[in-house]
């Protein structure tokens, strides 16, 4: 990833807004304020006037707080980016009215000039109080504007250094494969190799390159493509002298091997993805991950109801992509190591309550301790598992308007976390897709009609009968049956987690729980599994 064009983009952004700060505070807001002597003059002479020059007041007072404000939140917006996808704390500065002057200055002087004109004339008659009490209230509307200026300036010169500060160590770092990379402050780069828009956060030289490489004449889904893309851009980033033909044998082999991985799994509902990364949805990172992703046949998007910024994966036939397609992403850097992200996983197929049977199994045989909902604060009531509201996906393409819907099941993605190098930490996300395709197979089955099923779906819904079953058992042996009886389909968050808590505690002090749960898992899995991949065979003969 290119983080050097990111900050560049970054600091460019934040000097378009202190442009616009300079021209909203010499020409707007002197034009505001001035009506405001008037309207101060009125609020000191009687109570009709001073109903109606505080009605006045605070209009003229909410119109520059409606210039102002947008400014202050996009620089939040940029700061708390920064904080997440650099790396880069926020320094807690005291505010300093001194550097808000120089903005100050032309909307002092167009209050001084309000008062000058309006208070003689409207309090030429008027108690000395009265006139005294005009002035402090012009000099506390000056102060407030002044505090609103000075939050702004400050946090626009911190954000602005926290960028310089990150540009600066970057200055010099050796990209993997030996290639440098580009050094903020040195010459710009040729107009060829200079990142568009389109290219995101991606070495314009590299996706020139991929351009030209034709796709392997398999079938394939919208995942796999995604990740010969993505494995395409990390052997030209890690290798650049690799030639076209290593290249091109490279991404064939890893087709052939995608290919078969999605025959095999022909018959278990394809799996995609949704992870939530804590970003605002309309900053500079956000429009450049959304042309990163869509780079690579993926798509990012802002979800209204969820409140957040998502990263779209595309579907898979096979777990075993759509894992990989997840590790092409860690190694893309495009999300920033040590994070631990919501991972909303789609199963295209009504699962409806029964899906809380694959996320407790998932809970009860991962290694995984969760203290906390990772990655969000207190507060968040966003749902474990949520009803799909259609099709959203299509292996064929999108647009169609009928077909399988899609219901998203729970999951948390662990990137490059410390104290979690172990195999089953690291392919934790792996493990979570097999076991909510393979299980949403079975699941699936069970509810079918037995007349409707066939040879591989009735084997897939008796064990998926019998894991349901032991499941209830294993949880009854230790006093958390009642998980399997609350709701976990669009629920609330409060409700779900004293049971995920629960579960936590178990592996933590039951020695034997953890390996009962695993084994559970693992033999259900073994079993469904086998009996597609066969299914899937005797349909291809």
């Amino acid at each position: 990833m290119r983080l050097d064009h990111l900050i560049d983009q970054l600091l460019g952004a934040l000097a378009r807004e202190r442009m616009l700060l300079r021209r909203v505070t010499r020409y707007i807001l002197p034009l505001l304020v001035l009506p405001l002597g008037f309207a101060l003059a009125q609020m000191t002479r009687s109570w009709l006037g001073l109903l109606v020059g505080a009605l006045g007041a605070a209009a003229l007072l909410a119109q520059v707080e409606l210039f102002l404000r947008p400014t202050l939140m996009r620089i939040r917006v940029t700061d708390q980016d920064i904080t997440f996808y650099l790396g880069e704390a926020p320094a807690a500065e005291p505010a300093v009215l001194v550097p808000a002057m120089p903005l100050l200055l032309p909307t002092a002087l167009a209050l001084v000039a309000s008062m000058v004109i309006f208070l003689p004339a409207l309090l030429a008659h008027a108690q000395p109080w009265q006139r005294l009490l005009a002035l402090l209230l012009g000099m506390g509307v000056l102060w407030a504007i002044w505090q609103r200026l000075a939050q702004i300036v400050v946090l626009l010169g911190n954000t602005e250094r926290r960028l310089v500060a990150a540009r600066s160590s970057r200055i010099g770092h050796q990209a993997p494969g030996g290639a440098s990379q580009p050094q903020a402050g040195s010459a710009r780069a040729p107009a060829s190799l200079t990142p568009s828009d389109q290219d995101g956060l991606l070495d314009p030289a590299i996706v020139r390159r991929m351009m030209g490489w034709p796709l392997p004449p398999l079938l394939l889904s919208p995942a796999a493509l995604a990740l010969l893309r993505i494995e395409a851009y990390l052997i030209l980033r890690d290798f650049p002298d690799t030639s076209e033909q290593a290249l091109r044998d490279a991404l064939a082999e890893l087709a052939r091997e995608a290919h078969q991985a999605e025959v095999r799994h022909w018959l278990l509902p394809p799996v995609g993805g949704k992870l939530y990364l804590p970003i605002a949805a309309h900053g500079t990172l956000a429009a450049l991950l959304g042309a990163t992703a869509r780079r690579f046949g993926m798509d990012g998007g802002y979800s209204a109801s969820l409140g957040t910024w998502l990263l779209r994966l595309p579907p898979a036939r096979s777990y075993v992509v759509a894992g990989r397609l997840l590790d092409a992403l860690i190694a893309l850097r495009l999300v920033p190591p040590g994070a631990i992200l919501p991972h909303h996983l789609t199963v295209q197929g009504d699962l409806g309550q029964e899906s809380k049977v694959l996320s407790l199994v998932y809970l009860a045989a991962t290694p995984l301790v969760l203290a906390e909902r990772p990655g969000h604060a207190q507060g968040d009531e966003r749902p474990f598992i949520m009803r799909g509201g259609g099709v959203l996906d299509d292996l064929g393409g999108r647009g169609r308007l009928h077909g399988p819907r899609t219901d998203f099941v729970d999951g948390f993605l662990f990137v490059q976390t410390p104290g979690l190098e172990g195999v089953e930490h690291l392919t934790t996300h792996t493990i979570n897709l097999r076991i909510k395709q393979v299980l949403a197979f079975g699941l699936l089955a069970a509810v079918r009609p037995a007349e409707r099923r066939s040879l591989a779906e009735h084997g897939a819904a008796r064990a998926y009968t019998q894991l349901r079953a032991d499941l209830r058992a294993l949880l009854a042996r230790h006093g958390a049956a009642a998980a399997l009886d609350i709701r976990w389909l669009d629920g609330r968050w409060s409700e779900i987690w004293p049971w995920i808590r629960r579960l936590s505690e178990l592996k933590e002090h039951d020695a034997t729980f953890l390996g009962a749960a695993q084994q559970l898992r693992d033999a259900a899995l073994d079993t469904i599994e086998t009996l597609a991949i066969a299914g899937a065979r005797v349909g291809t003969r």
